[in-house]
């Protein structure tokens, strides 16, 4: 009766001993996943480092906060990287009934000229941005376009760009130059509900491209 006894407290200590061990684990993985470093993490690895070369074209990807990646792009043709400037994007979520590429091309010709602005007003998300890039390159004889976009948005469009030249079999280069006053910050995005939107809703659209280029 003893030893069983012992053996029951023994199975009790060690069951206490497991669950106390499981909480510890637990804490320390919460503690891990709410930390500023892993969550700095999350938002930095949307990011793709910047590049300077000259190209044939810098193409602006639509959206963005406001008018800051034209000027970005502005600021990239001033310094002499291309000779063209390529805007694509259509009226996608906006309020307006004017495609964002028409709004920036009146805003950019202030600083270019209009004879080397393209634009694409069709377009209606980043794998339609990627694949009018790709056909206005192959139609002028492209092999180099300096991207242009937010931050965030990076990684996926130059992972789309690649996948589609590469089903194209097209040998085009893709520099990134994302702008550099987004107000979506890497290191605290988690801090606002506006830049948690963006970053979460930007990882859910690259895990669904990924999958629809996995499935067809």
């Amino acid at each position: 009766m003893r030893r069983k006894k012992k053996k029951r407290k023994f199975s009790t200590s060690l069951k206490r001993l497991f669950l106390l061990w499981l909480v510890l684990v637990f804490i320390n993985v919460y503690m891990y996943i709410t930390s500023e470093e892993f969550l700095s993490s999350i938002g930095q690895a949307l990011l793709v480092k910047n590049e300077y070369e000259k190209a044939d074209v810098i193409v602006v990807f639509g959206g963005g906060e406001r008018t800051e990646r034209v000027d970005h792009a502005l600021y990239l043709y001033k310094q002499k990287y291309a000779e063209q400037i390529f805007l694509s994007g259509g009226i996608g979520r906006s309020l307006t009934t004017v495609p964002w590429a028409v709004r920036m091309q009146q805003y950019a010709e202030k600083h270019v000229p209009r004879e080397r602005i393209y634009i694409d007003a069709e377009a209606e998300s980043t794998f339609d941005n990627a694949k009018h890039t790709i056909d206005l390159m192959k139609k002028n004889n492209w092999k180099k376009a300096i991207i242009v976009t937010s931050p965030y948005h990076m990684r996926r469009s130059i992972w789309i760009l690649k996948q589609l030249s590469k089903s194209e079999s097209i040998d085009l280069k893709w520099i990134p130059n994302a702008t550099t006053n987004s107000s979506v910050s890497s290191k605290s995005w988690w801090k606002d509900k506006w830049t948690r939107k963006v970053v979460v809703e930007e990882y859910a659209k690259y895990f669904l491209y990924r999958v629809r280029y996995i499935l067809t």
